[in-house]
């Protein structure tokens, strides 16, 4: 009986510990040196016997973890809207839509190119869609290349189409593809390379990796959808990674409530 009682308190406080709480200090300091390896060992068994203990905790304090992240996440977006919805960002879809998805995308992320279709099927299911693409360009030089290239093309109004170029392209990006893409879209040459270098290409860039580290994620693709971004009540979803067409498209109708 007693080490039963021992082991149901020692294990709850292990649990509340593995939580980020510490165990109370007059409980701890309650038991003699002897007493303390004792109960080590009947914790230690019950641990070994009941695996599953550790599993349970592990998943809970995940899932907490999670929880917070996106509660500050949701905190900062919801302070960050003029500069998420900045008019110098590519956009696609409706210019003048009233829901806005903002999209942070990296154009060698595979799960960026598997959404690519998805958004395209968001877009035409929803006229009042306005998309605004945040290139991050954090996977290497190849890829900081391909999202200036990009915000070059958007400054001749191409940025549709050079877009789709890019995504939907099989090859692996290399500094001579992004330019034969952009020859292959009909752009300007000699004005997209200049425009590569621009201050408007770079302070673009750096605005929306500003963002993406506010908000607190590092890993692309990531999805906000957001309504009446000019009032005071805008609402605000936000998921990451290659998100279900269904996940966006409940977001979408929720926007539009």
């Amino acid at each position: 009986m007693v080490k039963k009682y021992l082991t149901g308190l020692l294990l709850t406080g292990f649990i509340i510990g593995s939580m980020g709480q510490a165990l109370a200090a007059p409980v701890a300091n309650s038991f003699t040196p002897k007493q303390k390896k004792e109960i080590g060992e009947v914790v230690k068994q019950y641990l070994l016997e009941n695996p599953s203990v550790l599993i349970d905790v592990s998943e809970k304090l995940r899932k907490q973890q999670t929880e917070a992240m996106q509660k500050q996440a949701l905190k900062v977006i919801g302070q960050n809207v003029p500069q998420l919805v900045s008019p110098t960002s590519p956009v696609l879809g409706n210019p003048q839509g009233g829901i806005v998805m903002v999209q942070f995308i990296d154009y060698q992320c595979g799960s960026c190119k598997e959404m690519h279709s998805t958004i395209a099927k968001l877009i035409a299911d929803n006229p009042e869609l306005k998309v605004v693409s945040k290139n991050l360009g954090v996977f290497g030089p190849v890829s900081e290349q391909a999202a200036k290239a990009s915000l070059a093309a958007n400054m001749q109004g191409k940025f549709q189409a050079y877009h789709d170029l890019l995504e939907g392209s099989k090859e692996a990006l290399t500094e001579e593809k992004i330019k034969a893409l952009a020859k292959q879209s009909g752009l300007d040459l000699a004005k997209f390379e200049q425009d590569m270098k621009s201050d408007e290409v770079r302070n673009e860039m750096a605005s929306s990796i500003e963002l993406a580290q506010k908000i607190g994620f590092s890993g692309t693709p990531v999805f906000i959808i957001l309504s009446n971004v000019a009032g005071p009540n805008t609402k605000v979803f936000f998921v990451g990674g290659a998100a279900p067409q269904a996940t966006l498209q409940d977001f979408i109708n929720q926007s539009k409530s």
